[in-house]
C-alpha cells in the first residue's frame, strides 16, 4: 500500500485520463486522433482505454492524485498470487514470504507508477499461477485465462505477452506428450487458441491480431523514451538493472544445475518446464528493455525463493527480527528515506507536484486565454496541457508516440528543438502565438526564442517556460516557484492512514534559485544568474553542482566584459 501510493510524476496519465474523459463524454473509444493540431483524424489504435475510462472515473470523483488507487489494488493481487504460487511450491512459512514480498518489491517499486502497464504485470502472475496449477492438477481453472484475455487487450498494448505464455505452456506440454507418451494436451491447446481469438473482442476487432507486429516495430522506431533502453546502454543500468542481474544468474546457474542433473526434462521438478521456459522469455525481454526488468522479476522470484529456502529452513526462528526489518522498511517508504537513498523521483502521498508538472504555465495560460491559440508545445509539456486546458488546447505533439505520430514526425520534431533556424521555418508556415519548451532541456530552442525580436519569454519556472510574439517584454527576475496543487479530501485520508504524520510537499521551503541561475545562464542573462546562484550558495555553499554553475557564469562574465 505505502509503495502504490505515490505523487503523480508521470506525464503520461495525463493524456491517458483526458482520453477517458472524452470516452465518457462521447460514449466510444476515439479511432482517429482528436487531440493533436498536426495528425488530426490520423488512425489510432488506442487499446489501453479500458483503463484510461477507470482512470477518468476516479479523477473526476476524487482528484487526479488518487487514480494511483489502481496501483494500490493492483499492487495488493499481485502480492497475493505471488502467495498461492509459494503455498504451491512448499514456500509457507509467513517470514519466508515476509522476506519474498521485501525482495518482490524492490526489484519493482520503479515501476510502480499507476500506468496501464500494472495490468500486465498482474495477468503476468496469474497466468503464471493458472500453469502451475495445470501442471499439478490438470484443473479447468486454467480456462479462464481466455476472458482475462479479453481483460488484458482492452487494457494495456503488452497483451500479447499473455499469447505467448500460453503458446509456450501448450508447445512444452506437448514436447513433453510426444516424449512420455502421457495424456493429449487438447484442453492447453484450446486454451491458447481460444485466447488468440479473444483478442477480437475489442473495439478494433481483428486488427488486435497483428498489432503485436506494429508494437514491436514502433519499440525498435523509438528511440526517444529512455525506458525502452536495452541492456547494452549506459541508462539501463539503474538499482533494478543490478538486482536483475543478480537473479538472472542465480536463475541461470539453477537451469544449469536441472540439465547436469538430468532433472529438467524428468517431471519431477516443482515448477514446470513451461513455467522455467516462460522465465528464459522472459530473461530475453528483460535485456531489451529497461521496463520489461519487472516480467522476468514477477516469474523468477518464487523459482529462487523455493531454491533458497529449501537451503535454508532455519529461517523461520527469526520472523521478530524480520517482521521488525519491514516495519522500518515501511517507515523508509512513508518518510520519503527510502526514495532520496535510491535517488528516486518519487515521494509519497498522493499529490499532484508542481515541480515535475507544468501546473504553473498551465495557470498563466490560463490567464492569458492562450488555450485556444495555436502554439508549439513539446513532447513532456503538452499531456497536462492536454489535460487542464481541454477542450480548447490541442498539441503539436505528445506522449501518445508512435500510436499518433510517425518516426518521420519524431526526427523532424528533433531537427526542429535543436536546430532553431527549423523552428523558424516552422513558424513561418504555422503561424504559433507562443511556444511552451521544458525547462530542463531543449537549450538550443530557449536560446533562440529568448534572444529573439519576435518570441519574449513572458513565464517560467523550474518545470516549463512560455515564449509568446508580444512586444511587452519583462523585465527584471521573473523566474517563478512552484505553487501548491489541491490535494483531494479522500486522497488526503489515505496518506494518513499509512503515515498519520504525513505532511504535503511544502513549497514555502523549495528553493529554485539553482533552476533560475541555470535558466538564465542559458539564455545569457548573467547578472540575473549571479545574483539566483549566490541566493543558492548562500544556503548551500558546498553544493558541487552549484558550484560549478558559479564558475561557468564567472567564466561567462569575464568573457563579456573582454
Amino acid at each position: 500500500m505505502a509503495m502504490s501510493l505515490k505523487s503523480l510524476r508521470e506525464p503520461d496519465l495525463w493524456w491517458q485520463i483526458r482520453t477517458g474523459e472524452w470516452i465518457l463524454a462521447n460514449k466510444q473509444v476515439p479511432k482517429v486522433d482528436v487531440f493533436s493540431f498536426t495528425h488530426q483524424g490520423a488512425n489510432w489504435i488506442n487499446i489501453k482505454w479500458g483503463f484510461e475510462v477507470i482512470a477518468a472515473w476516479i479523477a473526476n470523483h476524487v482528484g487526479a492524485e488518487s487514480v494511483f488507487i489502481i496501483q494500490l489494488l493492483i499492487s495488493i493481487l499481485l502480492l497475493f498470487f505471488i502467495y498461492k504460487i509459494m503455498q504451491r511450491v512448499q514456500v509457507r512459512d509467513a517470514a519466508q514470504l515476509c522476506i519474498i514480498a521485501l525482495v518482490l518489491l524492490l526489484s519493482v517499486e520503479y515501476r510502480m507508477i499507476g500506468r496501464p502497464e500494472m495490468f500486465s504485470h498482474l495477468l503476468v502472475v496469474v497466468y503464471l499461477y493458472l500453469i502451475l496449477q495445470y501442471s499439478q492438477t490438470k484443473t479447468n481453472r486454467i480456462f479462464l485465462t481466455i476472458p482475462l484475455q479479453i481483460i488484458w487487450c482492452n487494457v494495456h498494448e503488452a497483451y500479447a505477452i499473455g499469447i505467448v505464455m500460453l503458446f509456450i505452456f501448450a508447445a512444452t506440454e506437448w514436447f513433453l506428450y510426444i516424449k512420455d507418451k502421457n495424456e493429449k494436451p487438447i484442453r492447453v491447446s484450446l486454451v491458447a487458441l481460444g485466447a488468440l481469438g479473444a483478442l477480437v473482442i475489442n473495439p478494433r476487432t481483428y486488427i488486435l491480431l497483428v498489432r503485436p507486429f506494429n508494437i514491436f516495430n514502433q519499440v525498435q522506431q523509438n528511440k526517444y523514451t529512455t525506458e525502452l533502453d536495452s541492456i547494452f546502454t549506459g541508462e539501463y543500468w539503474h538499482k533494478e538493472a543490478f538486482i536483475f542481474a543478480i537473479t538472472a544468474i542465480l536463475f541461470c546457474f539453477y537451469i544449469i544445475s536441472l540439465v547436469r542433473q538430468k532433472k529438467l526434462l524428468s517431471g519431477k521438478e516443482v515448477f514446470p518446464l513451461a513455467y522455467l521456459g516462460i522465465c528464459l522469455a522472459f530473461l530475453f525481454l528483460a535485456c531489451t528493455a529497461y521496463r520489461n526488468i519487472v516480467f522476468f522479476q514477477l516469474a523468477v522470484i518464487p523459482v529462487l525463493a523455493h531454491l533458497t529456502f529449501r537451503s535454508l529452513p532455519t529461517i523461520s526462528r527469526y520472523k521478530l527480527v524480520i517482521a521488525l526489518a519491514a516495519a522500518l522498511f515501511y517507515g523508509l517508504i512513508v518518510s520519503n528515506t527510502y526514495y532520496k537513498m535510491v535517488g528516486s523521483r518519487d515521494r509519497f502521498g498522493l499529490e499532484v507536484l508542481s515541480t515535475n508538472n507544468p501546473t504553473g504555465v498551465a495557470t498563466f495560460m490560463e490567464q492569458k486565454q492562450l488555450q485556444s491559440k495555436k502554439g508549439f508545445s513539446d513532447y513532456l509539456t503538452s499531456s497536462y496541457l492536454l489535460w487542464k486546458l481541454q477542450p480548447e488546447f490541442k498539441t503539436f505533439i505528445d506522449l501518445r508516440d508512435l500510436d499518433i505520430f510517425n518516426a518521420g514526425f519524431f526526427d523532424q520534431y528533433l531537427e526542429i528543438i535543436n536546430r532553431p533556424e527549423k523552428f523558424h521555418e516552422l513558424d513561418i508556415k504555422e503561424h504559433f502565438d507562443y511556444v511552451v519548451l521544458y525547462t530542463r532541456s531543449n537549450e538550443a530552442l530557449h536560446q533562440y526564442l529568448f534572444n529573439d525580436s519576435v518570441y519574449a519569454c513572458t513565464y517560467a519556472d523550474p518545470v516549463a517556460a512560455i515564449y509568446e510574439k508580444t512586444d511587452n517584454i519583462p523585465s527584471g527576475d521573473f523566474f517563478q516557484s512552484g505553487k501548491a496543487i489541491p490535494t483531494s479530501a479522500f486522497s488526503n485520508i489515505l496518506n494518513h492512514i499509512a503515515n498519520p504524520w504525513y505532511e504535503c510537499f511544502d513549497y514555502e521551503q523549495l528553493n529554485t534559485d539553482y533552476e533560475a541561475a541555470a535558466y538564465y545562464t542559458l539564455v545569457g542573462k548573467i547578472s540575473l544568474a549571479e545574483k539566483r546562484i549566490n541566493q543558492y550558495l548562500y544556503v548551500f555553499p558546498d553544493n558541487e553542482n552549484a558550484l560549478q554553475l558559479k564558475n561557468q557564469i564567472l567564466n561567462l562574465k569575464s568573457q563579456i566584459k573582454r
